[in-house]
């Protein structure tokens, strides 16, 4: 394969001579050099100069140049006459195909639309969810938190009777990287009858706890 790539460019090499045209001077002053002809048009040629590529009209070369690359006006017309009628069929296509287009960026915009509110009710019933479970885990925190302060919670004599309890939580929160747990904190406030001196006595207790897996929660005074 690489020796036929390199065969056919020896080949076209051979085929497309490099026509050296030296230094140039156009009627209007402008002067090039080291020039090179790359191609022609009916009204300009392209060439290769020390400057870069420019394409000079064949009216300005000087006589020798002209004669070697006439002017063909009448080629020129032909083609502009092609340019106006490719121009003009890609204007009737654009248009007979307005209403496919127009078609197309409707469905796009309700498919976008449509693709939107669905992330936004996801979205929302996600956070809805959330904030079920949230509430739910609350509402278990606080319920083992009285549970905890109406039949645990001691002040270190065994004879004592609780006669009234109060809990306050305070903060609930995920727990980031454990899935199903929550850690919260708040104060306990007890009232409790001594047996043992036979006095009345009330404590405020802060106390942290968590939830864990299947809903099993632990408590902890400080």
């Amino acid at each position: 394969m690489l020796a036929l790539l390199a065969t056919s460019a020896v080949a076209f090499a051979q085929e497309v001579p490099v026509v050296k045209l030296g230094e140039v001077k156009l009627t209007d002053g402008r002067t090039y050099k080291d020039v090179v002809f790359v191609s022609e048009s009916p009204m300009r040629i392209t060439v290769r100069h020390s400057g870069g590529l420019a394409q000079l009209e064949k009216k300005k070369l000087p006589a020798t140049l002209l004669a070697q690359y006439p002017a063909d006006e009448a080629a020129a017309e032909r083609q502009r006459i092609e340019d106006e009628q490719r121009k003009a069929a890609a204007a009737a296509e654009y248009e007979r195909t307005r209403p496919q287009r127009e078609a197309a960026a409707e469905r796009l915009r309700k498919e976008r639309a449509a693709s939107a509110a669905f992330n936004e009710a996801a979205a929302a019933r996600e956070q809805a969810d959330q904030a079920s479970a949230m509430a739910n885990a609350r509402r278990l925190a606080q319920s083992e938190a009285d549970d905890y302060f109406r039949t645990t919670w001691r002040p270190g004599n065994t004879a004592v009777i609780v006669t009234d309890y109060r809990t306050k939580l305070e903060s609930i929160e995920t727990k980031p990287g454990w899935p199903g747990h929550q850690p919260f904190s708040g104060e306990g406030y007890v009232d409790y009858y001594m047996s043992k001196g036979s006095s009345f006595s009330s404590n405020r207790v802060r106390f942290s706890g968590e939830i864990a897996a299947q809903g099993r929660v632990s408590i902890t005074p400080k």
